[in-house]
């Protein structure tokens, strides 16, 4: 055989066979794709092996790492849920006093309200408890039929009627047999039942209560009356806000503590009624930058998560 024929010659199977037993050959042999004989040992063909300790624990805290993303990714979007559904609601009971104002061609009043040297009725009762003030609101507002209508967009489900037979009494759990301290509302904290005060004068019988997405009442906080030019206080002018209203606290009894509602929920603008959520702690806390002498565990914390119709100012005791 010339040394050409060598050259061109096919690598016979013996040869081949004692390639296998090279260590450095394995790959080269599998990228070719050569037959391997069964007994000879490599790891590149060994069989699969078992997860060590390690890589379970691992895995397993992957595993939890992910569900716990997950959980809190739904609780988050129910709570954002849950605010946009009170916004809502918020939005058609600001939306309803507007209209009877268009239609009334005056601002809902409370108390007496001085427009123009004339003295109007007013709307909203004096000294309303805080928890039924949107109550006082829907009962003189609704005898307006487009405002109905705007009402009817709330869903049933965050609308509560008071009703009172006397016989087997449905309380509803907004209204504790107990004073509740944290309550900024002096009505639920005095040395009486609140449910016995309510029923027992047959105020509350068939009023409207607009629940929040959380259960909770939402309360109502009117600006006060319009500032009379031509009265003086002790100090000059009367006092006014920037709108041009008195806060009721101030007008009626700085000391009476039922009447200070723009001191605990944040101050009214522009003349409009502020409506308030509890949030999703469902306690209303205050916006106060003082302590309430009447509620000193009403916090500016428990108001953080609070939900408001549109953004209101401040109390700060100082300024006022």
């Amino acid at each position: 055989m010339t040394r050409s024929d060598r050259r061109h010659s096919v690598v016979s199977p013996r040869r081949v066979e004692r390639w296998h037993d090279i260590p450095w050959c394995h790959d080269a042999l599998r990228r070719a794709s050569l037959p391997r004989r069964a007994d000879t040992p490599c790891r590149a063909y060994s069989a699969s092996r078992a997860f060590t300790l390690i890589e379970m624990l691992v895995a397993i805290g992957i595993v939890v790492l992910l569900a716990a993303l997950t959980i809190t990714a739904s609780i988050s979007l129910v709570q954002r849920s849950e605010i946009n559904r009170t916004e809502q609601i918020l939005k058609q009971l600001d939306i309803a006093v507007q209209e009877w104002e268009t239609r009334a061609d005056r601002k809902l009043s409370w108390g007496v309200d001085k427009i123009d040297d004339d003295y109007v009725p007013f709307d909203i009762t004096d000294g309303t408890p805080h928890v039924f003030t949107v109550s006082e609101v829907l009962k003189r507002i609704r005898s307006v039929p487009e405002v109905r209508s705007i009402l009817a967009n709330i869903p049933p489900e965050f609308v509560y009627e008071y009703q009172y037979d006397g016989a087997d009494p449905e309380f509803p759990p907004w209204l504790p047999k107990t004073p509740d301290p944290t309550d900024p509302d002096p009505f639920l904290q005095g040395d009486k039942n609140p449910r016995d005060l309510v029923y027992a004068a047959g105020k509350a019988n068939g009023q409207l209560a607009i629940l929040d997405a959380w259960g909770t009442p939402i309360r109502a906080v009117h600006p006060g009356r319009v500032a009379d030019p031509l009265a003086f206080s002790e100090d000059g002018l009367e006092p006014a806000d920037l709108d041009g209203t008195i806060r009721i606290h101030r007008d009626h009894d700085p000391d009476d503590p039922t009447y200070a509602t723009e001191e605990v929920y944040g101050v009214a603008l522009e003349r409009r009624v502020l409506f308030v959520s509890a949030g999703p702690d469902g306690k209303f806390g205050t916006l106060s930058l003082g302590t309430l002498p009447w509620c000193e565990q009403a916090t500016e914390e428990q108001a953080s998560d609070n939900v408001y119709s549109y953004e209101p100012d401040r109390h700060d005791p100082e300024d006022y």
